[in-house]
């Protein structure tokens, strides 16, 4: 008797935290199709990047060179960092989060350093094109501290 007792306060709990945790999803951000269409687009550009081949898919030793980029960004404390001078920048209105209008600004903002860095024309900055966008970029903006600092 306790054990069904307990099964059905549990069952009970999670059918009450879905809708509350799908309204809480709905709010933070995209919808889905939007969320799912950046993460195609991320992904795609995560296999231009790291696809030596140019077969369209990764291979163990592809993904083992994206884990170690991954990790070597993370341990820069780059994805919080990132984020939070990201957000720093493009956040007009102040809410914490990125609206469509601002993640669009933000979107050209990297595509024109894209563009202004990219000496060999493949549309991405290799690591030397990178060292020099991060210096030009420290030079323009001598107030955000580089990574490692």
């Amino acid at each position: 008797m306790k054990a069904s007792s307990v099964f059905l306060a549990l069952l009970s709990a999670t059918f009450l935290t879905i809708p509350a945790t799908a309204q809480a999803e709905a709010k933070a951000g995209s919808p889905p199709a939007d969320r799912s269409n950046q993460m195609a687009k991320r992904r795609e550009e995560r296999i231009k990047r790291f696809d030596k081949e140019g077969d369209g898919k990764l291979d163990a030793a592809e993904r083992a060179e994206m884990g170690k980029a991954r990790e070597k960004f993370r341990q820069k404390g780059g994805s919080d960092r990132v984020r939070g001078q990201r957000l720093k920048r493009f956040d007009q209105d102040g809410d914490g989060r990125m609206n469509e209008a601002e993640r669009a600004k933000a979107e050209a903002f990297r595509a024109a350093q894209v563009k202004r860095f990219d000496r060999d024309g493949d549309g991405q900055l290799n690591e030397q094109e990178r060292a020099e966008a991060r210096k030009a970029y420290q030079a323009e903006h001598p107030d955000v501290v580089p990574p490692g600092k």
